[in-house]
């Protein structure tokens, strides 16, 4: 696995953990735990940020500086 992908997993599932009630870009409401499992395969890792993808498309970035988790 790679150490990005691991480290902005952590920070989404901290995130979420933080913010039950979360509606993300899409529309969907996230209460309580993680609906949309991102896939290491689908995400996509750039000089900044890390794209945290599943089947559905995007999920959150990563903040790789900062940590920051964006919704």
């Amino acid at each position: 696995m790679n150490v990005h992908f691991n480290e902005a997993l952590e920070a989404l599932i901290l995130y979420f953990k933080e913010n039950p009630s979360v509606i993300d870009n899409n529309g969907v409401y996230h209460g309580e735990r993680i609906w949309v499992q991102p896939s290491e395969a689908l995400s996509t890792i750039g000089r900044k940020y890390v794209y945290l993808n599943n089947c559905n498309g995007l999920i959150a970035k990563y903040n790789m500086q900062t940590g920051e988790i964006i919704i």
